[in-house]
């Protein structure tokens, strides 16, 4: 196993299976609404590219999810090498995927003028578009998501490169002055993986934690200008019963759903991101392939690739129906529960990639020393492979 905090792996598989199962019924749901309306969402001349674009990115969503099931099995008992054919489909396959996710977004800033919109704000805290019922998703937020859909291009190069960095050194080993240069070529792909963190100031940022302080000055403000109405309003009975305790904000639907987005986001991050960048570096052996080949070809991760993928553009996506009248909020938030859930059941395979502790340290120096993923993640794989080359 490639982590010390580890599921059985038929806990894995069952978690997978029903993942993959959830994920296959939404897209079914999700393309029986398309069809219906696809005049309105696909065939009208403004907005033209963005469109084309989202047809092609839901194709490949299908796609992928409908032949993930092609590395569940490997037929040892061929003369040929095993699944070498599906792994070139699924390096080309993760490329489109991830370059289709980036000109989706990037279409939907430039053919839509949501650059003019302004949500609510106070001081520095911007209601997010995704989330609030009544804003709208504005160009920052979409520049935003363009960031993280080419992290998520990125990363799936960097996997596929590291895999076959590993094959190289597992028939091979070349060292300079004692160190394997495998080593040095790995660290340089974790650095050019990390590197996008540089520029992330550049990049438009809205936090889920001023979105949620924002709310509840908000409610605090409506709260305030209500009172003088109810008090010219009401009558002496009213006055004579005591005060209805109020729900405290901190457990509105509104900023429970923040927190958790919170939640997700650092999981992402520490876990998706940066832990299993590590992973493939400081925990799997040099020599392992088959280890290795879990993270980029496996069935487990091809499911929860294909999760992560979804969930980025159904966010915005789900929105857009419910705006255009096309789904009703209900529906809507239905929809992106059972994706969430399905979402959760196939997370649980990068627990068995990432130590727990390198979750938390990553989450420790993101506080302690933020602004700095580069340089914290480096720091955490140096440590780790110079302790590897002392202890021999």
């Amino acid at each position: 196993m490639l982590s010390s905090f580890v599921l059985d792996e038929n806990v894995i598989d069952l978690c997978s299976v029903s993942a993959w199962i959830g994920l296959k019924t939404f897209l079914l749901i999700l393309s029986c609404i398309c069809l219906w309306n696809m005049r309105k969402l696909f065939l009208e001349w403004h907005g033209i590219s963005h469109r084309l674009a989202g047809v092609l990115h839901l194709s490949l969503l299908a796609v992928g999810t409908w032949t993930a099931a092609g590395t569940a099995y490997i037929d040892e008992s061929s003369d040929h090498p095993p699944i070498q054919q599906p792994k070139a489909f699924f390096w080309m396959y993760d490329l489109l995927l991830g370059c289709s996710g980036v000109i989706l977004t990037l279409t939907a800033a430039r053919d839509f003028p949501h650059k003019y919109v302004a949500n609510q704000s106070e001081g520095d805290y911007v209601q997010s578009g995704t989330l609030h019922k009544k804003a709208i998703v504005t160009q920052d937020e979409m520049i935003e998501h363009a960031f993280y859909q080419f992290l998520n291009l990125w990363q799936a190069m960097y996997l596929h490169t590291q895999y076959h960095c590993k094959e190289i050194a597992s028939n091979d080993h070349y060292y300079y002055h004692g160190i394997d240069i495998i080593w040095i070529i790995q660290l340089a792909l974790l650095w050019l993986v990390t590197a996008p963190w540089l520029f992330r100031g550049r990049v438009p940022v809205h936090s889920f934690s001023h979105n949620w302080k924002m709310y509840q000055q908000q409610k605090v403000g409506q709260t305030s200008l209500e009172s003088p109405i109810r008090r010219t309003t009401a009558t002496a009975t009213d006055y004579a019963l005591p005060s209805q305790p109020k729900r405290p904000l901190l457990f509105s639907p509104e900023v429970i759903m923040y927190r958790i987005k919170k939640a997700q986001y650092i999981f992402y991050k520490h876990c998706i991101l940066h832990g299993v960048n590590l992973a493939v570096v400081v925990v799997v052996p040099t020599s392992d392939v088959t280890a290795l080949s879990e993270i980029p070809y496996s069935f487990s991760w091809r499911i929860f690739w294909m999760l992560l993928n979804t969930s980025y553009v159904m966010e915005f996506f789900l929105q857009s129906l419910v705006k255009r009248r096309l789904l009703n909020q209900g529906s809507m938030l239905l929809l992106n529960q059972g994706l969430m859930t399905a979402a959760t059941l196939g997370a649980t395979v990068v627990l068995n990639f990432v130590p727990l502790w390198m979750v938390v340290v990553s989450i420790g120096l993101n506080f302690v020393h933020r602004h700095h993923d580069v340089v914290n993640t480096m720091g955490i794989a140096t440590v780790m492979l110079g302790s590897k080359y002392l202890t021999g």
